[in-house]
């Protein structure tokens, strides 16, 4: 039975042993304090948005001490993707000590996936809805063409924005950024959109109409008429939820809160 014991202690001792060696065998790159906001290992972007994104990043630290990082690696060398990018947000300590109010924004080009990591501080701001909206409308559209320029400046500037907009402060460095103009529609798309709103109008008539005899039915009913519904509802809509809230959960640990991950 001792020697029960005695080894049962060391298979133990072995597990945990095997546990931290996997802990430290993610690898990741040097952090590069002369680009710290746009850290580019594998060569994907310009020096313009590099330049871009770190007097972005920098000015957003020093009005609201949010910390938003892009960093580009070839691989995430068989690592899991929102694990790797949670040991990496750890790592490099992003955001306020007190707030961690961090964003990690991981693109791992080999393999095709990227992830947008949130810290617990920003969930408020950047909800995994909203982080999987940026992702679909801004990142990924770019990624699937080979433009990793434009997808990752595109997608740090509209997180940037929600995340300044969230402290109510203005980014001088996002003043300077064309805006995109306006695309005049054609005759055929006038004509469409025309078509579009007279059955808009027909289907809000529709619907007051419907309304107004549902309205006189119940008025025409007598008192106590009708089930009444005990406990739970029908209806499966919980009101704290939020449409943009939905699916893309992820991250956790103790830096990064929720996020977005994704692939092309």
């Amino acid at each position: 039975m001792k020697k029960l014991k005695i080894l049962l202690g060391v298979v133990l001792v072995c597990f945990c042993l095997v546990g931290r060696w996997g802990e430290a065998a993610a690898k990741f790159p040097e952090v590069n304090k002369q680009s710290f906001f746009a850290q580019d290992n594998a060569n994907v972007l310009t020096a313009e948005t590099r330049g871009l994104i770190n007097k972005i990043g920098k000015e957003l630290q020093t009005k609201t001490k949010a910390q938003i990082v892009a960093v580009t690696i070839d691989s995430l060398q068989g690592e899991n993707l929102e694990e790797y990018s949670n040991k990496f947000f750890r790592k490099l300590e992003l955001g306020d000590k007190a707030t961690n109010n961090g964003l990690l924004f991981l693109v791992a080009v080999k393999d095709h996936k990227l992830r947008i990591e949130v810290g617990y501080g920003l969930e408020g701001a950047v909800t995994d809805g909203f982080a999987g909206s940026v992702r679909d409308k801004y990142i990924v559209p770019a990624f699937k063409k080979n433009d990793f320029n434009k997808g990752i400046q595109d997608g740090y500037i509209a997180l940037a924005q929600k995340v300044a907009a969230s402290y109510k402060v203005e980014l001088e460095s996002l003043k300077s950024i064309p805006k995109v103009e306006k695309k005049e529609p054609t005759s055929e798309e006038a004509a469409d959109a025309d078509d579009d709103l007279l059955i808009s109008f027909g289907i809000i008539a529709a619907v007051v109409i419907i309304s107004i005899i549902v309205v006189i039915k119940k008025m025409r009913q007598p008192a106590g008429h009708g089930k009444k519904h005990h406990g739970k509802s029908d209806n499966n809509y919980d009101d704290n939820d939020s449409f943009w809230d939905s699916g893309d959960s992820g991250g956790g640990g103790s830096s990064g809160g929720g996020g977005a991950s994704g692939d092309w």
